[in-house]
């Protein structure tokens, strides 16, 4: 079988780290997030669990850049304190809703995704190389020519991580990538993206 490295040939990934250390995040006078400590390697693949409002998708917000209250704590990315700029190019979110079109195939969407989302300094012909490799490395490749809106709940999941992975950001984030699936199908998923991680 091929490596799910292979998703992005000649990858310019940078190895991150994110450590955080008594993060708080308030808004509006409301402190939301009060306390984190955690600690995420390079090829990890971690999960935060809790109930629902405890702030799992606010913390994904924070570690993404997009924060729009008050950080406290420590967050550090390889050691530095980042930027919100550079927590958003080091990162690409998979939102809980699909954001894919439902109208496309799953390769067209890979292909426009790729055409659009990796980097620049890639030539056409690698873009489209990246979105192939991404329909086999992410067990897309029978449901290829299939219209998004007739694939499964967790195949367009999988896709939707295709195109963040096309970025080329070195971290995903992915707010509950198994929500509205069955067992078989989640743990599937979360099998796929450690893989890849």
């Amino acid at each position: 079988t091929e490596a799910p490295l292979a998703l992005a040939p000649q990858s310019t990934f940078e190895p991150v780290e994110i450590a955080l250390w008594g993060l708080t995040y308030d808004v509006d006078g409301t402190r939301l997030l009060d306390g984190v400590t955690a600690r995420f390697d390079h090829g990890q693949s971690a999960a935060v669990l809790g109930p629902s409002g405890a702030g799992k998708s606010t913390l994904l917000g924070v570690l993404g850049g997009h924060a729009g209250g008050n950080v406290g704590g420590a967050l550090r990315l390889n050691g530095v304190a980042p930027s919100a700029a550079e927590q958003r190019f080091a990162s690409s979110t998979l939102p809980q809703d699909d954001f894919v079109h439902g109208a496309l195939t799953v390769r067209h969407a890979l292909f426009y995704g790729a055409l659009l989302r990796s980097p620049r300094r890639w030539s056409r012909a690698k873009k489209f190389a990246a979105a192939s490799s991404a329909l086999r490395s992410l067990g897309l490749a029978k449901v290829a020519n299939a219209a998004l809106s007739r694939v499964s709940g967790g195949e367009r999941r999988r896709a939707g991580a295709a195109l963040e992975l096309l970025a080329e950001r070195p971290v995903l984030l992915m707010d509950e990538p198994t929500s509205g699936l069955d067992a078989h199908a989640a743990l599937a998923l979360l099998k796929t993206f450690a893989d890849v991680a």
